[in-house]
């Protein structure tokens, strides 16, 4: 099984509930991982917290899961990340978030580190590319995975509130599409950043190059679309009752990345993928069908019917 490394923000999520805020833990890089661990996946998280009150409480979350935290630095001058979260009626989410700077955006990895790391697969998102220590470490173990011929798996994920250069952000996020080989995309996502609204292949198609990047479209209650070089991939969304969608589209991130992970050279097959996104869709499911990103992550025991 390959080894998958996650680095970005790590945070606390503040939920609604009882008409109070409830801290949990937070961040899609830590869903990712927790979501990877729980289906017994082989995944080193990499992250700073702050040395306060809700750093501990992350990094005991990850030691809780099993996670190895070697790589989950402490940092004294700057606090723990924050995301206040708001829950429509029908369990979306919007956030609102206290980062400017914080402790995640701050991690750096020297090149003995790195080295040390022994990763098969590097994991990011596009929050963690706001500029900062964070970006050069993240852009450092890019790399690397290049120069070592490494998989690199990227979450869109935009996040327009954290942004002051929209357009030189947008900008970024293509430039990082580039170099990844497996890439997760809203259909939102993909209709911002291709400009206009067209067919959802005439989108992927221009934005990403198929023959080489597997991508993923995410549709929410429509479910998910995988594209990759001459074959089209559907899978339709569980249906259960929501209640937050927060980190629904984490834990399909994790449960894939997970998938991928079992095979020898995953992109050499296809015979892998629908059983994959089958397992992904659960996942996510579960996740929605309680409050918070991770409360609802299964573990491996709870996707045996699937096999």
């Amino acid at each position: 099984m390959k080894k998958i490394a996650t680095i970005g923000e790590y945070l606390v999520d503040m939920i609604p509930i009882n008409n109070a805020y409830q801290p949990t833990p937070g961040g899609a890089p830590m869903n990712v991982a927790i979501a990877i661990q729980r289906l017994n996946g082989n995944v080193i998280p990499l992250a700073q917290v702050g040395k306060d009150f809700f750093g501990k409480m992350l990094k005991d979350a990850l030691i809780d899961e099993g996670l190895d935290t070697s790589y989950i630095n402490t940092d004294a001058d700057h606090k723990t990340s924050l995301a206040f979260v708001s829950i429509d009626a029908h369990g979306e989410r919007d956030f609102m978030f206290y980062r400017n700077p914080s402790a995640d955006q701050f991690f750096t990895l020297d090149q003995n580190e790195i080295q040390t790391l022994d990763f098969d697969i590097l994991h990011f998102g596009s929050v963690g590319l706001l500029g900062y220590p964070l970006r050069e470490t993240t852009d450092a173990l890019i790399h690397y995975a290049k120069a070592h011929h490494k998989i690199i798996s990227f979450d869109v994920n935009v996040r327009l509130m954290l942004v002051d250069d929209e357009q030189k952000y947008k900008e970024d996020i293509v430039s990082y599409i580039k170099k990844s080989h497996l890439i997760k995309c809203s259909l939102e996502e993909l209709i911002y950043l291709n400009n206009h609204e067209a067919s959802v292949q005439k989108m992927v198609e221009q934005l990403f190059n198929l023959k080489h990047q597997m991508v993923m479209i995410t549709k929410g209650q429509e479910g998910v679309q995988l594209y990759y070089k001459h074959h089209i991939f559907n899978q339709a969304a569980f249906t259960v009752e929501v209640v937050d969608t927060t980190g629904a589209g984490d834990a399909f991130m994790g449960s894939f990345l997970w998938s991928l992970s079992k095979q020898e050279n995953p992109f050499d097959s296809i015979d892998w993928i629908p059983k994959a996104l089958e397992i992904s869709s659960f996942v996510s499911s579960q996740v929605i069908t309680k409050k918070g990103a991770t409360e609802g992550i299964p573990k491996y025991k709870e996707i045996l019917r699937f096999f």
